[in-house]
């Protein structure tokens, strides 16, 4: 959920000044992270709080904030405002993850304080969803770093601020049998790279 670029920075700064340290980053569901972190096969995952189904054997450090935003076609929106995003519901599906239902339901229980009641159509990942946004095929609630990432000129989208269920809370993990010195260090220069709005 960090900002691709960030994450990407702060590991090509950290390898930099450690030469000799070789990491790499892949994407995991939620499921996937806690068995990897329970296995011992990565040292290090990221994702949103508060979960409550973290592993009590996990370190939690905070790392910074995020806001989830409306994403529809830029095309279809002949202004950014919450009525727009309605109108374009209207006829619309509201396009979500099918592989985490944390996000799911925290999604769908905002859409409905948002007044948006359309049909869920769902995908494997995030970028199909935003792809299918970009086409016009849906909008979706996601949060404000994966679509600025994303960067596409053909997407418009509206930052929820109000909404409790709309602030995100952005989380580094690790187990705490875990002893690798590298980690205290990574994390200090990720955070020094972390720029949420």
């Amino acid at each position: 959920v960090f900002e691709r670029t960030q994450l990407t920075q702060a590991l090509l700064h950290f390898h930099e000044e450690y030469p000799s340290y070789h990491g790499y980053l892949t994407s995991y569901t939620l499921g996937q992270i806690m068995k990897a972190q329970h296995d011992g096969e990565v040292d290090l995952s990221f994702t949103l709080l508060p979960n409550k189904k973290m592993d009590p054997e996990l370190e939690v450090r905070e790392m910074g904030e995020d806001t989830l935003v409306l994403v529809g076609a830029s095309e279809y929106l002949s202004e950014v405002s919450v009525s727009s995003f309605l109108k374009l519901a209207e006829r619309l599906p509201l396009l979500l993850m099918d592989n985490d239902p944390r996000g799911m339901s925290s999604i769908v229980a905002l859409s409905e304080k948002l007044g948006i009641h359309t049909q869920y159509r769902f995908h494997q990942s995030i970028q199909t969803i935003l792809m299918n946004v970009e086409a016009g095929g849906g909008m979706a609630i996601l949060p404000g770093s994966v679509v600025r990432t994303y960067g596409s000129p053909y997407l418009s989208w509206l930052k929820l601020t109000g909404y409790d269920e709309a602030r995100l809370t952005l989380a580094a993990c690790w187990n705490r049998n875990n002893m690798n010195p590298a980690i205290p260090v990574f994390l200090d220069c990720l955070k020094s790279c972390i720029h949420t709005e």
